[in-house]
């Protein structure tokens, strides 16, 4: 029997029996009881019956409105012992919810709610470890709308007491429910960091399920896992450790080149950026011209320094011949300036 009492899924009432919406909705019901039963039995006017109801209901023992008859003293002393029961019951549900803090924390789930109902052109990023933390720090400086989703707690009140929180869900990546909650729809992109590659799989082949459009980003871990991911739907696949190495090595060789691009993709205090220019994004009247006609450089200030097929093929410095086809793009480099002038030539929302 002690080892029952000190288990602590008996040490406490489930939070499942003391709901704020049903004590609510009893307390409603037994204001209701209590005015009609003294309206229709002792014939009490409503502002009279609501006055008995409120008087009986906080046991502050003022005097009736007039003497009760008999049915009217047996409904009362009936009420009196429901009364017990009702007030009991919401006392201990308000008084749960204000000491263990639970009405705040479903104020604030509430409050994270309604902002991710709100979010559009945002990305996913499904966990919160090392990687997914350093991806938001990206983001975040970028003012790019994010939203976390990690199962496990500690992570999330990382983010929570991080320098500015973000919108998050608490729940398992690799769930639809938690996908569609997420707004996958009205996403740009999903970004998976989880450290196992079969999670990464599953995730991404839900995703892509769920979404065919959304662009799918996935790390891996181990090389024999690359094309699984490619096969289940990401659209790119990213091992960190191979970038790392491939990374600390050309800094042995060139080391100026490396820090260069580093500053632009890295820094984001550099003025200086990429930033990729597709088919769609084209007006129709720009649309079947040469960059040669287009003239970037000299109506923007941007250089045009790759060119991106549809099969994703990649070209350095294209011809100033090239006309830019369906599912292609260009990849321009400039500074803030240059992009915004860039962007209202070809109607661009910043």
């Amino acid at each position: 029997m002690a080892q029952h009492l000190n288990n602590p899924r008996f040490s406490k009432v489930p939070t499942e029996v003391l709901q704020p919406r049903l004590a609510g909705l009893l307390l409603v019901i037994h204001l209701l009881v209590g005015i009609t039963g003294f309206h229709l039995l002792e014939g009490y006017t409503m502002r009279e019956a609501i006055y008995m109801t409120m008087i009986t209901i906080s046991t502050v023992g003022f005097t009736e409105v007039k003497p009760l008859g008999a049915a009217g003293q047996w409904f009362a002393t009936g009420y009196i012992f429901l009364n017990f029961a009702v007030i009991a019951y919401v006392l201990a549900v308000f008084g749960y919810y204000f000491t263990e803090g639970e009405l705040f924390k479903r104020l604030h789930m509430s409050s994270v709610s309604r902002h991710i109902e709100r979010m559009e052109n945002h990305v996913i990023i499904c966990g919160f470890g090392r990687y997914g933390r350093e991806i938001a720090d990206q983001l975040m400086m970028q003012d790019i709308p994010y939203l976390v989703i990690d199962k496990q707690q500690a992570r999330i009140d990382r983010l929570l007491n991080s320098k500015r929180p973000a919108p998050y869900l608490l729940g398992d990546g690799t769930e639809e429910d938690i996908l569609r909650r997420a707004r996958i729809f009205q996403a740009k992109s999903l970004i998976v960091t989880f450290p196992d590659d079969a999670d990464c799989v599953f995730t991404v082949l839900t995703a892509r399920q769920l979404c065919p459009t959304v662009s799918i980003i996935s790390r891996v871990s181990d090389a024999r896992s690359v094309k699984k991911l490619s096969l289940a739907g990401a659209d790119h696949v990213i091992r960190p450790e191979q970038v790392g190495g491939y990374h600390m090595a050309m800094l042995t060789s060139k080391p100026g080149a490396i820090e260069f691009f580093g500053s632009i993709t890295r820094d984001v205090g550099n003025d200086i950026s990429f930033e990729e220019i597709t088919y769609d994004q084209m007006p129709d009247e720009l649309r079947g011209s040469t960059l040669d006609d287009l003239k970037l450089r000299g109506k923007t200030g941007v250089n045009v320094v790759g060119y991106r097929q549809e099969s994703g093929q990649m070209r350095v410095n294209p011809p100033l011949s090239l006309v830019l086809q369906p599912g292609d793009s260009l990849i321009v480099l400039g500074d803030r300036m240059h992009l915004q002038q860039l962007h209202r030539l070809l109607n661009i929302d910043d």
